[in-house]
């Protein structure tokens, strides 16, 4: 068994503990880089985004974002598919603009889930805890023509040592008040990762849906001083350590009473699923 199967083999053996994965702004709502620099897919030509087909409510029926690991495989935020059959949303690719029309348009063949993981028990009194498994590889019915992105190996826990430096990306909510989004355009930030409690911490004080981290599947990052942080409309997108997916984005975390604005931003760590996700690439 390799490292990251028995991880999640030991995860489950958890006592079970029925806990949803409620993000700040809903399931099917994604979670974008508040306080960003514009960014471009040439920069960036493995990001992409989820389209929902016929929506004409957001530019380019954006919903989601995802990173592009093989020509027809795009890991993203399980959260942001749960709801959806594989006709009902397509992946755009080379797009760096929701209000043009470029770029390469691609249909999902399938979906691939992580194994969801219970969360352990929280102390009475405590906020509960989000479980493990909020990660899918989508299948696509032809090869996107961009260079790919590098996943995070097994072994590479290190690279999410407090004070590393990370990149965000999306196209979500752009500005706390009024939670204004999609932004029109790509936005990029920069990030050092933090530690365990501060980023518990974080999301303890959520102001509307306060819930914990397992440790086990979850990191964060985000300036203590405030700064750029993920937001709605960014589920799914990347957090990218040394050139390579670290992470798939899922809370936000919250930061002195805001959503979005300076708050922390939380990722499902890649390295526990690296080994499942790449026999998936294989297939």
């Amino acid at each position: 068994m390799t490292r990251t199967g028995a991880r999640l083999a030991a995860a489950l053996l958890a006592p079970v503990v029925a806990v949803a994965l409620l993000l700040s702004l809903g399931a099917a709502p994604a979670q974008a880089v508040v306080g960003g620099d514009d960014a471009s897919t040439r920069q960036y030509p493995w990001m992409v985004f989820l389209s929902r087909v016929g929506d004409t409510t957001t530019p380019s029926g954006q919903f989601c974002g995802g990173a592009l690991v093989a020509p027809t495989k795009v890991v993203t935020a399980a959260h942001c598919v749960d709801d959806l059959a594989p006709e009902q949303f397509q992946v755009v690719g080379g797009r760096t603009d929701l209000h043009r029309g470029n770029g390469a348009v691609r249909d999902v063949l399938s979906v691939w889930d992580a194994p969801r993981v219970p969360p352990p028990a929280a102390e009475p009194g405590d906020p509960a805890f989000v479980g493990g498994g909020d990660l899918s590889v989508l299948t696509l019915d032809r090869p996107m023509p961009y260079r790919t992105i590098r996943l995070l190996d097994a072994d590479d826990a290190w690279r999410y040592t407090p004070g590393r430096q990370a990149t965000i990306l999306g196209w979500g909510i752009y500005e706390e008040d009024g939670l204004l989004g999609p932004s029109p355009v790509l936005q990029q930030g920069r990030v050092p990762m933090l530690g365990y409690i501060r980023c518990n911490d974080a999301f303890r004080a959520h102001p509307a849906l306060p819930r914990q981290l397992d440790p086990r599947f979850y990191v964060c990052g985000g300036l203590p001083d405030g700064g750029p942080a993920a937001c709605g409309g960014d589920s799914g997108g990347p957090l990218v350590i040394d050139g390579r997916l670290a992470g798939v984005f899922g809370p936000i975390l919250s930061r002195k009473g805001t959503v979005c604005a300076d708050a922390y931003s939380g990722y499902t760590r890649i390295d526990v699923y690296a080994d499942l996700v790449r026999a998936q690439l294989r297939r």
